[in-house]
C-alpha cells in the first residue's frame, strides 16, 4: 500500500523529468530545423531533376513517389540523412518517454485521489 506522501513524492519526481524532457525535446526541434530544410529542399531539387531527365529523354514515366524519396535519399550526403534521422529518432524517443510519464502521472493523481477519498470516507 502506497501512502499519500509517497506518491506525492513519485509525482513530483516524474514532473521534474517531465520538465527535463519538455526542454530537450524543444532543444531537438530547434536543431531539426534546419537539418529538415536541407533534407527538403534536397528531396525537391532530385525530383526536379528527374523530371527535367524524364522529360530529355522523351517523356519517359517518372518513378513512383515512394521510389523517388528512396532514390534521393540514396544520393543525398551521409551527414545531412544521419544527422536528419538521428534527430528524428532522439524526437521520436523523448516523445515517448514523454507520453509513457504523462499516463504514469495521470495513475499517481488517480491513487492520490483515491487516497483522499479514503482519508474522507474514514474520517
Amino acid at each position: 500500500m502506497t501512502t499519500p506522501v509517497e506518491a506525492r513524492v513519485r509525482l513530483d519526481d516524474h514532473a521534474l523529468e517531465l520538465n527535463t524532457l519538455s526542454r530537450a525535446l524543444a532543444e531537438v526541434q530547434r536543431q531539426l530545423e534546419p537539418v529538415e530544410v536541407d533534407y527538403q529542399t534536397f528531396v525537391d531539387d532530385y525530383e526536379v531533376g528527374l523530371y527535367l531527365k524524364s522529360e530529355e529523354d522523351g517523356g519517359r514515366r517518372l518513378p513512383a513517389q515512394a521510389m523517388q524519396l528512396k532514390l534521393a535519399r540514396r544520393e543525398m550526403a551521409p551527414e545531412l540523412l544521419g544527422r536528419r534521422d538521428g534527430l528524428i529518432r532522439k524526437r521520436d524517443r523523448i516523445s515517448k518517454r514523454i507520453d509513457d510519464l504523462t499516463r504514469i502521472c495521470r495513475a499517481e493523481i488517480s491513487v492520490l485521489s483515491a487516497l483522499k477519498t479514503e482519508v474522507e470516507a474514514t474520517a
